[in-house]
């Protein structure tokens, strides 16, 4: 069976919401962890500075939960990427998500997670991935130095040309080779790239220390997070995948656009009980 620790809450879906209403739904949710989106209203970090967080830690921690990961924020609405090209953008970036570490340790958390980034889809694939594996190496150097894990996760075929296989993010983990660097499934882009949870397993073994666990799409695969059962992935064969391979980590609920994340959160807590002990 699944501890009931191991499953983690994300305040990602609560962006329109304060941080002591994230806490109160968690709390309501049975939630015992939680992974944090370094995002604003939040949080604030850039490549400069980061803001204070032990106010962020003690209620977190008074309320009974666990941070036990972090995301520094990237993606197609945020200046900063692991895939950055011009010298500038990168140097920036480097900075950013190595402040993305040092608020993660802050925080008492172990993991910070990670992606490939992008890059310019129109530059040769060695030169994208040459970038990617430059940025990932310097902010791994950061985390050894905290004592911060970086869990690197795969993204879609439509998010990347660099990072969105086992292959791919094989060789990015051989490039880099950094004590700091570890594995995450985030089963919706594997599942978007017909891979089995078992396949990342087989490559990686102990290697894969978190999840971004949530039902999505196989009929039309997408990048929607679901709250189990909205979905199509198969909950109970994801579950006996990870006893079969006596899975210790976090599974991180990256639950995105709820009308009500409150009313999800519980809801998807209910689904998953059934595979949980205390």
């Amino acid at each position: 069976m699944i501890k009931r620790k191991q499953i983690a809450g994300m305040n990602q879906n609560y962006r329109q919401y304060s941080y002591d209403y994230f806490l109160e739904s968690q709390a309501m949710a049975g939630y015992q962890s939680v992974e944090l989106w370094l995002g604003a209203p939040h949080f604030w970090v850039d490549s400069c500075s980061w803001s204070d967080c032990k106010t962020i830690r003690q209620k977190t921690n008074a309320v009974g939960l666990a941070i036990v990961a972090a995301t520094t924020p990237s993606g197609g609405a945020f200046q900063y990427q692991y895939g950055a090209q011009e010298s500038f953008h990168r140097e920036r970036s480097i900075d950013y998500f190595s402040n993305g570490v040092r608020l993660t340790a802050e925080l008492g958390a172990k993991i910070m997670t990670i992606n490939s980034g992008w890059g310019y889809w129109n530059d040769k694939y060695d030169t994208t991935f040459a970038r990617s594996a430059e940025i990932i190496n310097a902010v791994a150097e950061v985390a050894q130095t905290e004592g911060v894990m970086l869990a690197l996760e795969s993204l879609t075929g439509d998010e990347t040309r660099t990072g969105y296989t086992i292959d791919q993010i094989k060789s990015l983990v051989a490039v880099v080779d950094s004590p700091s660097l570890y594995l995450m499934v985030d089963i919706v882009a594997t599942g978007y790239s017909k891979e089995k949870s078992q396949q990342w397993f087989d490559a990686f073994g102990e290697k894969v220390i978190h999840y971004h666990f949530q039902d999505g799409d196989v009929t039309n695969p997408s990048a929607e997070h679901y709250v189990w059962g909205d979905g199509e992935f198969k909950l109970e064969e994801e579950m006996k995948c990870l006893i079969h391979n006596d899975y210790r980590g976090y599974l991180t609920q990256e639950i995105c656009g709820s009308s009500d994340p409150r009313k999800d959160d519980i809801r998807n807590m209910r689904v998953l009980s059934r595979f949980l002990e205390d």
